[in-house]
């Protein structure tokens, strides 16, 4: 049967045009299948570009790459060399292997600055846009440089793209971001605070109920209930009314709904405070996500984690994207892609036709609602 998928009107909930733009001008190793394709990319950019003292390549995967040693890399340079994790949430260094905090903040320390930004974005926006993408959440800006380079490709009139963004907790404390947040410009704004409360499951650091069968640790909490309830309320008191809180684990959603139950209990509204990814959910959540309001903010793309995790979560992998008891619960749930990869219609294929379970599945007009398409 022909799918009447529509070309153009999506929106990503859950992307980051400001940051992943980078990998415009680093290497891209992405569709590399094995170290030794990845080696063969990764030489060939260090050739064609001898001048940097810096060279960043994306796609590092365990389940495909394995885990190239610090010796891997430094037979293909003797300066920097990162080579970022599929997941975002590490990266192999000439000095091993970095994860999380350490690995956000080399992250953001070699992203690029304003001047490279305003060339980046529109060529980023450019990409969403030929995906049919209309409006973007862009959920992690870090810099200052990231706000003031939409702010002034807005005022040139050179987004494609309308952009709501959320920010790091570093930015809280900037004396121009209320002012920011109070004045939107007309095709980008600033809704909220964006937190990491766990990693991903490629990298062992999702925050798991059960043990990973291959390491037997659950993972890790970044962020304590109580440190996640102050920044929410230093977030808010900014204006930053929408609070997004990355959850890949079970105990880390069960968590992000302590503390959002914290702050209902404080007196916040915590209808349509999201949690992004929200990617394993244990059944007796979900009552508590309607509960709260709360808005899971998933990837159906990230169904492929059920062909390459089995061996670290077994019959856990029937915990992931559950689309159908949420919305049978009346959650509202909202579909990005983080880039992984971009595009609706892979998030549709993936959302109707590649699941494990039933529960995974969902029709086309819910999975349109999702990515904000109306169907009525």
């Amino acid at each position: 049967m022909r799918l009447n998928i529509p070309e153009t009107g999506y929106t990503d909930h859950h992307t980051h045009p400001a940051s992943r733009c980078r990998i415009l001008t680093e290497c891209d190793a992405r569709a590399a299948s094995t170290w030794d394709e990845a080696r063969t990319i990764i030489a060939a950019h260090i050739a064609a570009n001898p001048s940097r003292e810096l060279y960043v390549a994306h796609g590092w995967n365990q389940s495909t790459w394995g885990t190239p040693t610090v010796a891997d890399l430094d037979a293909l340079t003797d300066k920097e060399l990162i080579v970022i994790n599929v997941s975002y949430h590490g990266a192999i260094t000439r000095k091993g292997i970095v994860t999380e905090k350490d690995y956000e903040e080399l992250a953001i320390a070699t992203l690029p600055r304003y001047d490279d930004l305003l060339v980046a974005i529109p060529k980023y926006h450019a990409y969403l846009s030929s995906l049919g993408v209309v409006a973007a959440h862009d959920m992690h800006l870090a810099t200052m440089d990231q706000i003031d380079a939409y702010l002034e490709l807005d005022r040139r009139g050179e987004l494609a793209v309308d952009t709501t963004a959320f920010v790091n907790p570093r930015l809280l404390d900037d004396p121009r971001l209320a002012e920011i947040v109070a004045n939107p410009s007309p095709r980008f704004r600033v809704a909220g605070l964006k937190l990491f409360l766990d990693g991903a499951i490629g990298v062992h650091t999702a925050f798991v109920t059960e043990p990973y069968l291959d390491t037997h640790d659950r993972g890790m909490l970044r962020h304590s209930k109580d440190e996640c309830v102050a920044l929410i309320k230093k977030s808010l008191a900014l204006g930053l009314a929408t609070p997004a809180i990355h959850a890949i684990g079970d105990a880390a959603v069960s968590t992000v709904l302590d503390v959002y139950k914290a702050l209902k209990a404080d007196g916040f509204d915590t209808r349509g405070w999201r949690i992004e990814h929200c990617e394993m959910v244990r059944p007796g959540d979900i009552p508590r996500i309607a509960a709260l309001g709360a808005v899971p903010v998933m990837q159906p793309n990230f169904h492929w984690d059920l062909d390459h995790y089995g061996d670290r979560l077994g019959g856990n992998l029937r915990l992931i994207n559950p689309f159908r008891p949420l919305l049978d619960a009346g959650v509202k749930i909202l579909f990005g892609s983080d880039g992984m990869p971009e595009g609706p219609k892979v998030g549709i294929e993936y959302a109707m036709n590649r699941a494990k379970y039933p529960e995974q599945m969902i029709t086309l007009e819910e999975a349109l609602t999702a990515y904000g398409i109306k169907t009525h």
